[in-house]
């Protein structure tokens, strides 16, 4: 379980507009595996398991087990899918409907309003590039274009709380 690298996946989908409705954990340890060798691994994936329920709240996550084979052909296709949802469930509907960024108006000022999940303060840069807002996580950088109504403004503030980066724009002066 690779839980940094799918934090950085997650927030590059939010900064690109993409919804993500469910995190799948793919190999993971049986129970019923109970060797002495094993037994680190699955302290480190229960670990990791809990941290991915907290970080990913209320995304939802499946675990797939560590199968003794390859998932080659159809019939280990279908053997995935039986893992993964329930009978009748519809792998194709739509979970989570969130939208990772959206433009507002809120006490006179505007606003853009960005779900960033994972990020910290101090990872978070942004600046004004013509008519787009440039937000940079750490490394991942995002140009969001901005609606006409908002185009000339600039950032005035920006607050990170609860996920939700709030940038407030207003005339440049």
């Amino acid at each position: 379980m690779v839980l940094r690298e799918t934090q950085r996946a997650f927030v590059y989908f939010s900064l690109h507009g993409l919804t993500v409705d469910n995190v799948i954990v793919n190999r993971v340890l049986p129970p019923e595996i109970r060797d002495a060798w094993f037994s680190e691994w699955h302290i480190s994936q229960s670990n990791v398991s809990r941290e991915l329920e907290e970080y990913f709240a209320p995304v939802p996550v499946r675990r797939v087990p560590l199968f003794a084979h390859e998932v080659l052909g159809k019939q280990r296709l279908q053997d995935l899918a039986n893992v993964l949802y329930a009978e009748g469930e519809d792998p194709s509907a739509v979970t989570q409907t969130e939208k990772p960024y959206v433009f507002g108006k809120r006490d006179g000022m505007y606003e853009v309003r960005l779900h960033l999940p994972f990020a910290t303060k101090g990872d978070i840069g942004l600046f004004k590039k013509g008519d787009e807002l440039v937000v940079e996580v750490g490394t991942l950088r995002r140009h969001i274009g901005l609606p006409r109504s908002m185009a000339m403004l600039v950032p005035a503030r920006a607050r990170l709380e609860n996920r939700i980066l709030t940038v407030e724009m207003k005339e440049a002066q």
